[in-house]
């Protein structure tokens, strides 16, 4: 079984590799797949998204393991959650948000310390519970000895803000959801959206803090060096970006933050 992990603990100290440990000392077979350990600390909007950008890229049967858990140690739950193809091992924190409730089969409270190693801490659950248990799953052991199941609306869930749509004035308004390594602005405004409204991505007007783009282009090579640029990402998701550099910190773009989007009837 191909078992991911995306976890806050960056690579400087030993968290990632003691998970590994554990994984492999139950299920010698499985294959260990790193999303990311540079979730910034407790960011659970960002850990989700990260999730939600690599499901459709996986393996049916796929075990996702995400630990990003500002509340470890609480009484928070962990949950195992079946989807129609891939399964998820996550705290109940509103990590697993973007998961499609249509094609989720069963959510499981993680539960059955059987499973856990002897001894638990307080403050690394990733090794103590997260671990052994993703490694008893890649084993074949039936998720249904994991615990009581949880009715969907229960768990802990967070949504993006909405994108609003101003058809008289001809505005889509939009927020910042995310910033990447590269300092590129990713927005919740879709491609579908600018499809259904934008009959020409070159006669647009764009408005991030003090930055205004009169067009959508489609590579970052389409301007000069250094200049600021939208573009639709590999998330069909409208994205602000500077050719050769940070956008993020040109712009002192923070999460949030409001973009609008004026176009041509």
């Amino acid at each position: 079984m191909i078992v991911t992990l995306t976890t806050d603990f960056g690579l400087s100290d030993s968290f990632v590799g003691v998970m590994k440990g554990v994984i492999l000392s139950i299920s010698p077979q499985a294959k260990l797949v790193d999303i990311s350990h540079s979730i910034p600390p407790q960011d659970i909007r960002k850990a989700d998204l990260t999730i939600s950008s690599i499901i459709p890229y996986y393996p049916k049967d796929t075990l996702h393991v995400i630990v990003v858990d500002p509340g470890v140690g609480s009484n928070r739950r962990i949950l195992y959650v079946q989807s129609s193809e891939q399964q998820f091992l996550a705290p109940d924190n509103g990590v697993l948000s973007s998961l499609d409730s249509e094609n989720i089969d069963v959510i499981r409270e993680v539960t059955n310390e059987e499973y856990f190693l002897s001894e638990v801490s307080n403050t690394f659950h990733g090794r103590d519970i997260f671990a052994p248990v993703a490694g008893h799953l890649a084993s074949g052991l039936d998720p249904a000895l994991l615990g009581p199941e949880v009715p969907y609306d229960q768990i802990h869930q967070f949504s993006l803000p909405p994108v609003k749509v101003d058809t008289d004035l001809c505005r889509i308004y939009g927020r910042v959801i995310d910033v990447d390594h590269f300092g590129n602005i990713t927005t919740n405004i879709s491609e579908e959206i600018i499809d259904q409204l934008v009959a020409n991505r070159h006669k647009v007007k764009i408005t991030l803090n003090q930055l205004s783009l009169n067009e959508i282009v489609t590579s970052y090579s389409d301007c000069e060096y250094k200049k600021h640029l939208a573009l639709i990402n590999s998330s069909t998701l409208l994205e602000i970006a500077q050719n050769l550099g940070n956008a993020a910190q040109s712009l002192q773009v923070k999460m949030g933050m409001e973009i609008v989007l004026e176009y041509e009837k």
